[in-house]
């Protein structure tokens, strides 16, 4: 499964707007080219929310 920048972008508007009380882990696999770009934004957007994402 490849993450495009918008697929990601839908899944992390999804997750901000879900109302969720508790922290979420969201798990993917893909391909090893995009993984530096969805670090970086994973770790991001761990800091802004309590939810992870483990790519």
């Amino acid at each position: 499964m490849l993450l495009t920048k918008k697929s990601l972008s839908v899944l992390l508007a999804s997750l901000c707007m879900s109302g969720l009380a508790h922290a979420t882990d969201v798990t993917g696999a893909g391909s090893s080219f995009v993984y530096p770009v969805l670090s970086k934004w994973s770790q991001d957007y761990s800091k802004s929310s309590s939810n992870r994402i483990n790519y």
